[in-house]
Order: C-alpha cells, then structure tokens, then sequence
C-alpha cells in the first residue's frame, strides 16, 4: 500500500473503494526487493458523487529474481478536475 500511495500522485488525494483481487502468488521473505507495476485500466465519473472518479487500476509486485509475488485490481475515488 505504501508503495501505490507514493507511485500514484492525486492532487487532493485518493479514497479506497474496494479490492476486486487481490492474490500473493509467491512467498515474500525478510530481505527480498520487490518493485510493482501499476496499470490504470479503467476510469469513469460516479454516479453517487459527480465530483469524482472512479479509477480501477491493477498492479503486479515482483520479487529479485522477476517473479510476480502479487497481483491485485484495486478501485479508488479521485477529484475531479473543474471544469473551465
């Protein structure tokens, strides 16, 4: 979670709006570097609050030695940007 919360940069901030997956594929051990990739795949406004978004994103986390150790598609709520 630190990881997403410092890769994915929301001016006024992200709320979390549910977990559709999330799977630990491999064992992580103490002193094991792991490094994550995070893919938007989906984005659309509301329907219960029309000043914000809901992005639907899913991430890979991999270990040293390239494995995936983690796969989740996780959804959040994100401001809107004003209209001009």
């Amino acid at each position: 979670m630190r990881l997403r919360v410092l890769s994915i940069k929301v001016t006024g901030g992200m709320i979390g709006a549910g977990t559709e997956e999330m799977r630990w594929t491999e064992p992580v051990r103490p002193g094991d570097t792991i490094r994550t990739e995070i893919e938007v795949v989906g984005a659309r406004q509301s329907n219960s609050r029309p000043d914000y978004g809901i992005v639907r994103t899913r991430t890979l986390a991999y270990n040293q030695e390239n494995k995936v150790v983690l796969r989740s598609t996780i959804n959040f709520l994100a401001p809107l940007k004003p209209r001009a």
